[in-house]
């Protein structure tokens, strides 16, 4: 598993999914239920222009680093604010 995949997983209820229904190697890399109980369909890439699927069957990209910004048509979360604070 590359690295950011293993830190989203250890991450995850600090990310605010409380629960990871499944993980696996194929779309969508994960299926995570948020706080307010929302099941969430989760793409990993490591740079978010990287992401190659439909838009409309992903809620969520984690990234290591947000390379489209305003750009997606998902929304992006970036890993590396969350562990390097910024």
């Amino acid at each position: 598993m590359q690295a950011y995949r293993f830190s989203a997983a250890k991450m995850h209820q600090f990310l605010g999914f409380p629960f990871l229904k499944s993980i696996q190697n194929r779309f969508p890399d994960c299926v995570a239920v948020n706080n307010s109980g929302k099941e969430v369909k989760i793409e990993f890439e490591e740079l978010s222009d990287k992401f190659d699927h439909d838009p409309k069957k992903c809620d969520l990209v984690v990234c290591w680093k947000d390379t489209l910004g305003s750009l997606s048509e998902v929304q992006i979360l970036e890993l590396s604010d969350f562990v390097y604070g910024h």
